[in-house]
């Protein structure tokens, strides 16, 4: 009986030995400043799961495209691309594309923060991205057919899926409110 407390005494020990040793090991400044950043967009609480990994694709794939659209629209700004059908459509048209990709990211991580302004924040560019070639080329002479081309429908169909994914979380947006109202009364 002795033994045996003094067994599991021992391991208590080293189990404390090791949280020490852990503890004052140096911390990289890079995983540092990751998690830092990790805390300052995404912040303290957890949405649920569904939502999570909603956000995480939708963040990694509006950064996929911030940087892809950004950098096509910079490099045909810079003349560095010389393909006919890029030069057609302009740099233009690609940094709005970025910039409506950076604002579905922004709603994305109020969404991840349970915030229901972040849907509308994600949803309004969302819907506009599939019209924006015909919107940025408009002429009032093209046919109904013509304009309809411009029309992107993979796209379209993607923005109903996203949005209407997102729309199955609206009761658990703004969560944290109604938790702190209900403590107070």
């Amino acid at each position: 009986m002795i033994e045996q407390e003094n067994k599991i005494e021992r391991i208590r020990i080293e189990e404390e030995n090791i949280a020490a040793e852990k503890k004052t090991e140096p911390i990289s400044i890079l995983s540092r400043n990751l998690r830092l950043l990790k805390r300052i967009i995404l912040g303290k609480n957890k949405p649920s799961m569904f939502l999570r990994i909603l956000c995480w694709f939708y963040l990694g794939w509006s950064l996929l495209m911030i940087i892809y659209y950004g950098s096509v629209g910079l490099l045909i700004s810079s003349s560095a691309i010389h393909d006919k059908a890029f030069e057609a459509i302009g740099g233009k048209y690609f940094f709005v594309y970025a910039c409506l990709h950076a604002l579905a990211f922004i709603g994305v991580v109020f969404m991840w923060r349970m915030k229901k302004i972040g849907f509308y924040i994600f949803s309004i560019p969302t819907f506009i991205m599939p019209f924006l070639h015909l919107l940025m080329t408009w002429n009032w002479r093209e046919s109904l057919t013509e304009k309809s081309n411009k029309i992107e429908l993979i796209i379209f169909l993607f923005s109903i899926i996203s949005v209407g994914l997102f729309a199955l979380n609206w009761k658990s947006l703004n969560l944290i409110k109604k938790k702190e109202y209900i403590h107070e009364a």
